[in-house]
């Protein structure tokens, strides 16, 4: 008759053992993480909550739209270029928020449109300040916030704008 086969009691696990599949499924969790995580932020661009002041206002997402016009001879404006700006503070309220243009003396008051988002407007009369017969002029500038206890922001980036402008003069 054949010998039956005794199997040996199953083996109980080490804290070595132990420590291993602790390893190991912490690594299969992180790599499931950060592709999900990947995945889940594909294509999408944004500023990190790192970027924002715990204390006292910080300029984030500053823009101008368009950031580019072109002038006729008219110096007629075909719309007013804005700067759009969201200000974040989480200790006091945002009292005054400014773009302070570099290079040249104009400084434009901006609104607060709702939530965070401020906006200022160039009038026809700035446009044409700032424009240059025959020439494309590339300007900058920044977004200056400040908040009801006094704490002051400047964007870490400065806003571009072009104005091109027609000739006016004709030769002749």
């Amino acid at each position: 008759m054949p010998r039956a086969l005794q199997l040996a009691p199953p083996l109980q696990p080490t804290s070595h053992m132990k420590n291993i599949n602790l390893v190991r499924s912490a690594a299969i969790f992180s790599l499931i993480a950060a592709l999900g995580f990947g995945c889940a932020g594909a294509g999408v661009q944004g500023n990190s909550g790192k970027d924002i002041s715990p204390s006292g206002p910080t300029v984030i997402n500053q823009r101008a739209v368009p950031d580019s016009i072109e002038i006729g001879k008219d110096m007629a404006t075909p719309k007013a270029p804005e700067f759009l700006a969201d200000i974040k503070d989480f200790n006091a309220q945002v009292s005054d928020v400014r773009v302070r243009f570099l290079h040249v003396p104009l400084e434009v008051p901006m609104q607060n449109i709702g939530g965070t988002t401020w906006r200022a407007s160039l009038t026809p009369r700035q446009v044409q300040d700032l424009a240059v017969s025959g020439e494309s002029m590339r300007y900058e500038a920044n977004i200056i916030a400040t908040n009801t206890d006094g704490q002051t922001a400047v964007s870490t980036s400065p806003v571009s704008i072009t104005i091109k402008a027609a000739e006016v003069a004709s030769s002749g």
